[in-house]
């Protein structure tokens, strides 16, 4: 009989890569802004507001990634066949629309022309 019990090691391997991952964006999104670094950044800089975007996305990303590739606890995430939680799609084009929405709407007004 196999373990069910979780393994700690696979959950540092995942939250070492996700903080990769939304660093990575961030830095990049910074560094093509002009950002040099040990220079302090404003916070109502454009770019700053867009790295700090870039970083949220990398997050959902990889939390969407890390979900298709544990779906199963004993199969490879590249193993043909459907996910057997019927939700588990539902949830995933749930979770894309509401960073879409999260990216591409403003809640500022001046940026709306008002």
């Amino acid at each position: 009989m196999r373990s069910t019990r979780p393994r700690p090691r696979a959950y540092l391997w995942l939250v070492l890569w996700e903080t990769l991952a939304a660093d990575a964006a961030c830095t990049s999104v910074l560094l093509r802004g002009g950002w040099h670094f040990r220079v302090a950044l404003a916070q109502d800089v454009a770019f700053y507001r867009a790295a700090t975007t870039a970083t949220l996305v990398g997050i959902v990303l990889a939390q969407i990634a890390n979900l298709l590739a544990c779906r199963d606890e004993w199969h490879s995430a590249f193993a043909p066949g459907r996910p057997r939680n019927p939700l588990l799609l539902h949830a995933l084009v749930l979770e894309a629309a509401l960073i879409l929405l999260i990216v591409y709407t403003t809640p500022d007004p001046r940026k709306r022309g008002r």
